[in-house]
């Protein structure tokens, strides 16, 4: 039986592809994602370190890895599926200070936790 059943891609990122999915043994909704990049042997070899490095983070406004693996020979990252808009979607609407503020110090925070662990995120963006 398969772990993870696909309901829908949900984005799409430089090494692959996410999706919403269900986590069939535990009956909970995960994020998956697929590596999509020419599965080269290095290419295999970063996504799962990638993986691994994220999986030893525990941030509060870090999506938690929860597993990772193979499906169908494809590698995969399962992760905590989070709810809620991304900051592109809140491109045009005028925000007030109060409402900014605690925004970009929670992403501040998580850069800076990412930087106290030598990691660099390289792809900051409203949409991530």
């Amino acid at each position: 039986m398969a772990r993870y059943r696909l309901l829908g891609k949900i984005g799409r990122g430089g090494m692959g592809s996410v999706y919403r999915a269900l986590q069939v043994e535990l009956n909970r909704e995960v994020a998956v994602k697929l590596m999509t990049l020419a599965q080269t042997e290095d290419a295999i070899a970063r996504f799962h370190h990638e993986a691994a490095v994220l999986a030893s983070l525990s941030h509060a406004h870090i999506v938690r890895v929860l597993d990772s693996g193979m499906m169908d020979d494809t590698p995969y990252v399962a992760m905590e599926l989070v709810e809620g808009r991304s900051l592109e979607a809140l491109r045009g609407e005028r925000l007030s200070a109060d409402r900014a503020f605690p925004i970009l110090a929670e992403i501040a925070d998580a850069l800076a936790y990412l930087a106290s662990h030598d990691i660099a995120h390289r792809d900051v963006k409203p949409a991530n």
